[in-house]
């Protein structure tokens, strides 16, 4: 981008210089034109120099004209042409801005110019063409030391301008360096706090992966004390259960021991009342059978002899 503002100023710059220059030799050219018009007396020379210079003057101004447009193009920042951008100047560039050339393709902000400027002036070819055109020798060499004047000038100003053009472009390769820099920096800082930031995340899930663990012991432990208990209860029912089917068992077998034994009991005590009643029955039917033995024969006695007594 501050290359892009740099080519932008040199633009610029050298657009106005062309301006101003071409200001000048438009002017020159009117005195020459006015003077041509006032020295030379012949009809078809006279016409013919005046179309030629109205020719040059004609061409300078479209120049300006193009200059003026690519000024106000370059001024206004809106695209300028690649056509429109080329310099008059041509500038010693460094491998190092090469190279961020190179590596700065695509960037819209970065102007790629390409600066020209011819070594030399053929003043012979100058001054047979304003010959050819009708100059008389004075304004033809009036011309060539007009305009030799205005480029001494401007290279003049073109030494001061591309020293400070040097310097800008030296902080600008300070520049580049410092930000190459803290990117790099930057980048390593990055690194390094993704690289802290990885850690902590591993060593969080460590973390994380004992608490898991401790969690699912714990829970294993307390399962396994649950169900410890919940079968120790069962097994202490199970004996309870077992005790009480002990005592109810000694229980019934007691209830039924004692209910056998008193009716044991009772009945060997109805058997001896039975077996004394019988005896006693046995006894009385005993003593009533003598009893009515000894009557009956009393009486069969009595009768016996009751009749010995009648048939006596």
């Amino acid at each position: 981008m501050i290359r892009g503002l740099v080519y932008r100023r040199q633009f610029s710059w050298f657009s106005g210089r062309a301006n101003k220059s071409t200001s000048n030799i438009s002017n020159v050219l009117n005195e020459i034109n006015n003077e041509g018009e006032l020295t030379n007396d012949g009809g078809d020379s006279k016409k013919t120099y005046k179309t030629t210079a109205s020719q040059l003057f004609e061409e300078l101004k479209d120049k300006e004209q193009e200059a003026v447009a690519a000024s106000d193009g370059a001024n206004s920042g809106d695209g300028v042409d690649e056509k429109d951008s080329k310099l008059l100047m041509k500038k010693d560039v460094s491998p190092e801005e090469k190279q961020d050339n190179g590596n700065d393709n695509g960037n819209e902000d970065s102007v790629v110019v390409e600066n020209k400027i011819e070594r030399y002036i053929d003043t012979n070819l100058i001054y047979n063409k304003l010959r050819e055109a009708e100059f008389t020798a004075p304004q033809s060499k009036l011309v060539l030391k007009i305009l030799l004047t205005n480029l001494s000038n401007n290279i003049s100003e073109l030494r001061s301008q591309f020293a400070n053009d040097t310097k800008l472009s030296n902080e600008t390769y300070l520049f580049e360096a410092a930000q190459q820099e803290m990117k790099l920096e930057l980048s390593q800082q990055r690194f390094s706090k993704l690289n802290d930031l990885a850690y902590n995340s591993i060593i969080l899930k460590r973390i994380f992966t004992n608490i898991e663990d401790e969690l699912f012991t714990s829970y294993k432990l307390t399962d396994n004390g649950i169900k410890l208990e919940l079968n120790q209860f069962k097994h202490e029912n199970n004996l309870h259960l077992k005790m009480l089917n002990l005592k109810n068992h000694d229980l019934n077998n007691k209830i039924i021991s004692e209910l056998v034994g008193n009716l044991k009991s009772h009945i060997e005590s109805l058997r001896w009342q039975l077996t004394r009643s019988a005896l006693v029955t046995i006894l009385i039917a005993v003593f009533g059978g003598i009893t009515g033995y000894t009557i009956v024969k009393n009486n069969e006695e009595v009768e016996e002899e009751t009749e010995e007594i009648k048939l006596n």
